[in-house]
């Protein structure tokens, strides 16, 4: 397998370890292919400034590594990581590919790739939740009748269709907010520069580096920023845990109020599956899938905190654990995530079966405001209603009021704001590359004239 951080003092070319050591990194690692390499042809462009290589040296991997760019290999398969399979394009390109890492390391460029990685995901998250919670919000808006609401699986007041599904589309558009609020946190300083958390002596502006990349800076401190590898799949981690938790919620109701004993929610076909022995089942496969997801993610991010404990500062290699696990349920959330369009757009309400399910005592806690209205003091009426549906008595139906929290217009607000950072990172790589391929037909006309 080919490798490039030979040299030194290493010695581990022991071919029983690469299966624990490198496969599944190996795996995870070919998502990152293009971020290595927009790292390093900013970097150079950089570096090129104050020519701490020479200019033909800049001019030849610059137009390497933009030729890769153009035909980025599927994955690093046959490789150890990213940074071999990058280091062999490059040298079977140019000469000059011994100095195409200079005074960068693995772990400054592999922190890189995996923010910049996070940072494209969270925003592909939050285009999807605030698409769920549009649809949940568009397709429920008008929802007409009610159901019982439930706590500790007993009915306990009811609750209008209208106000629980704006619940739900609620629940997605906070949960697109905390993408947000994530992406911002990542997006603030660039891990490329700090070396092995210890500083690196290139003399360049990697602040720059950082700003040309998307994000505002990069680290004063590389301590600062060596620190948040390993965090920064802690942070994520939690993030999906919380998404995986409101789904598994979700798919717990949806799971009692399409049963038999319910049957007031009609599942969309394609979202349950038929059993294998007895014909009358329609069993609700995926939701249940959806709550052994859930438990996955809070057990990936219970391996991530574990990871990182106990470490002291810098780099440590199971930090490469953490990254691996969170790549992965990220790539697993987004389908999940893509799978809940469709099964919100095609669930059915039956109002009418839903009331006929209504136990008259569920209308107790109004009837009791009710009483307390006509004076006296809240506790008499409460005890006055409960003596009352102890003797069999019953209390006045009503209809629930509608609760919305949710508004067209501040989903439209958010889907905006997410959707001008998506732009903005397009512009960003689209100027980058720009800015290059410009270097490198300056330099051709410099050598012609």
């Amino acid at each position: 397998m080919a490798r490039i951080w030979g040299g030194g003092l290493s010695d581990d070319d022991n071919p029983h370890l690469e299966d624990l050591m490198i496969t599944e990194d190996n795996e995870v690692d070919s998502y990152l292919i293009g971020y290595e390499i927009l790292g390093l042809i900013s970097y150079h462009l950089e570096i090129s400034k104050n020519n701490v290589i020479p200019r033909q040296e800049s001019e030849e991997l610059l137009s390497a590594l933009l030729n890769l760019y153009d035909n980025i290999p599927p994955s690093v398969k046959g490789f150890e990581d990213v940074h071999s399979l990058v280091d062999s394009e490059i040298n079977s390109a140019t000469s000059f590919g011994s100095d195409l890492r200079i005074f960068l390391s693995r772990n400054d460029q592999s922190h890189f790739d995996i923010r910049s990685f996070y940072l494209d995901k969270l925003l592909e998250m939050g285009v999807i939740l605030v698409e769920i919670s549009s649809t949940i919000k568009i397709r429920f808006e008008n929802a007409e009748g009610f159901m019982a609401g439930y706590t500790h699986y007993r009915q306990a007041m009811p609750v209008s269709f209208k106000t629980y599904f704006d619940y739900l589309s609620g629940i997605f558009a906070d949960l697109a907010e905390d993408s947000l609020l994530l992406y911002g946190k990542l997006s603030i300083s660039s891990p490329l520069g700090y070396g092995s958390g210890y500083g690196s002596p290139v003399p360049a502006d990697m602040a720059q580096v950082g700003k040309s990349l998307g994000y505002k800076g990069n680290f004063g401190n590389p301590l600062n920023g060596s620190f948040y590898r390993g965090l920064d799949d802690v942070e994520l981690s939690f993030l999906l845990s919380k998404i995986m938790l409101a789904i598994s919620r979700i798919s717990q109701d949806l799971i009692m109020y399409s049963s038999d004993e319910f049957n007031f929610l009609e599942l969309p076909k394609g979202y349950t599956t038929g059993s294998s022995l007895m014909p009358n089942k329609r069993n609700p496969d995926f939701l249940e899938m959806l709550q052994g997801y859930a438990a996955e993610a809070s057990g990936a991010l219970f391996t991530t905190f574990s990871v990182i404990f106990n470490k002291g500062s810098g780099y440590h290699r199971e930090f490469q654990l953490s990254k691996d696990k969170t790549i992965a349920f990220t790539l697993r959330a987004i389908k999940i995530l893509k799978a809940l369009l469709p099964l919100f757009s095609g669930i059915k309400i039956d109002d009418s079966r839903a009331k006929s399910l209504m136990k008259n005592p569920t209308y107790a806690t109004m009837a009791a405001y009710e009483k307390f209205r006509e004076g006296g003091k809240w506790k008499d009426a409460y005890r006055y209603i409960g003596a009352k549906l102890k003797a069999g008595e019953p209390v006045a139906e009503y209809c629930p009021d509608s609760y919305v929290g949710t508004e067209r217009n501040e989903l439209h607000i958010l889907q905006e704001k997410i959707e001008a950072l998506i732009q903005i990172r397009c512009n960003m790589e689209s100027e980058l590359i720009k800015t290059a391929r410009e270097f490198i037909k300056q330099k051709k006309r410099l050598n012609i004239n």
